[in-house]
């Protein structure tokens, strides 16, 4: 990522077959975030994706010098890909969302109004509406309750991981050594 100077907004995310939606994620968080401060950084992490995703990053970032691009070596799943996100950003508030635009990017001024305002450490996003296939929906539902019944709490499918974080609420979950990474489980614990 280069130099460590700091920045005010980073916006992290996985991209895994998003080469259709990666320009106009770009887009939208961008106005989005302008209109909060024009000190940002959107951090791309493709995931192994065997669609053109990568190439649609590379075209994004010689666009546009404040999206960056990490290119994983293979699949290895959302929450890893969104902690190498983490790992190489600037912020000090570290917004992240989902590729797929079923995380809307108007609402990130929202996310940062209430956490900047009534003082959160950090505020995440919840969703009414998901338009995903009926087994996507029943395997989710299925690992939120297993997911709750082994952790002994019970966690809400639909809050994901869309949301803004504070630098030092970042740097916590990136402290956290374990081995297997459920970022809103991490996000939980601390």
């Amino acid at each position: 990522m280069g130099s460590s100077e700091k920045i005010h907004i980073s916006v992290v995310s996985p991209v895994y077959m998003g080469e259709k939606m990666v320009q106009e994620l770009c887009d939208r968080v961008q106005k989005a975030v302008e209109k909060i401060t024009p000190d940002f950084e959107i951090v791309l992490v493709e995931d192994g994706s065997p669609d053109r995703s990568w190439e649609e990053i590379r075209k994004a970032c010689e666009n546009n010098s404040r999206v960056k691009g990490m290119k994983l070596s293979r699949n290895f799943g959302q929450h890893y890909a969104i902690m190498a996100g983490l790992d190489n950003t600037k912020g000090e508030w570290i917004v992240v969302m989902d590729c797929d635009l079923q995380d809307v990017p108007e609402e990130i001024p929202k996310l940062y109004q209430k956490a900047v305002q009534e003082k959160y450490d950090f505020v995440r996003g919840q969703r009414t509406n998901r338009n995903d296939t009926e087994s996507k929906k029943i395997s989710s539902r299925l690992f939120y309750l297993l997911l709750s019944y082994l952790i002994g709490k019970k966690l809400d499918p639909s809050t994901a991981n869309f949301g803004i974080f504070h630098r030092k609420v970042v740097d916590a979950i990136r402290l956290t050594n374990d081995k297997h990474k459920v970022f809103g489980l991490m996000l939980h614990w601390v």
